[in-house]
């Protein structure tokens, strides 16, 4: 009976467990054992817990020549094999970069996705989320 109230309620019973909050982009990469870029700046990252668990995601820029070494230096698993991806994971396409991560070092992540976008010559928008499957 109780649970036919909840569902009759018109209230989701995992709204309540939803917590979103601004994160400070470097505390954002140490929950996965990772550290944000020198030079990163315009950075916006976030914290999602809910009842299943927790992730983070997050945006910042930083130079473009800096974007793929240190890419290809992020710890992590890459062991899915990714069309156009070179030996350390990173695909290289016309608008920028991307790298997939198996189990980062630390944290209950299952997988971390990285995009570096192109914004002109000089600069790449770096994008990062957290998934916890």
């Amino acid at each position: 009976m109780a649970l036919t109230c909840l569902a009759c309620s018109g209230k989701g019973i995992l709204d309540e467990g939803i917590q979103e909050k601004t994160t400070a982009c470097p505390k954002a990469m140490s929950t996965i054992g990772w550290k944000l870029p020198e030079g990163a700046s315009d950075q916006h990252c976030e914290k999602l817990d809910t009842l299943a668990g927790s992730t983070v995601s997050g945006t910042f820029r930083i130079p473009r020549a800096h974007a793929r070494p240190w890419l290809a230096a992020l710890p992590g698993e890459r062991n899915r094999p990714v069309e156009g991806a070179g030996t350390d994971g990173v695909v290289e396409r016309r608008e920028g970069l991307s790298l997939t991560v198996l189990k980062p070092p630390k944290g209950p992540a299952d997988e971390v996705r990285i995009t570096a976008l192109w914004e002109g010559n000089d600069t790449a928008v770096v994008t990062f989320q957290t998934f916890d499957y």
